[in-house]
């Protein structure tokens, strides 16, 4: 399933069989729900990979987000 949100990009869907391969990713700590654009689609997985404490959520690290908002204003994460 492939849509166009407002801000123009290309936004895919992707399965192998009936693995949705975003909701993998995010339950495995391997990619994160960025809820402002997602609307917590995948909230429930990212929950659980940080309370399991897989992939990203097994150390310390700073979100993409919050990373772009200290290089635009300077500070560091």
């Amino acid at each position: 399933e492939i849509t166009r949100p407002g801000w123009g990009r290309m936004v895919a869907k992707c399965r192998v069989d009936d693995t949705r391969i975003g909701r993998w990713m995010v339950r495995h700590g391997f990619a994160l729900d960025f809820a402002r654009y997602s609307k917590g689609y995948y909230a429930q997985e990212q929950e659980r990979a940080e309370k399991e404490q897989l992939g990203l959520h097994a150390g310390r690290f700073v979100t993409p987000s919050d990373f772009r908002d200290c290089r635009r204003t300077g500070a560091s994460a």
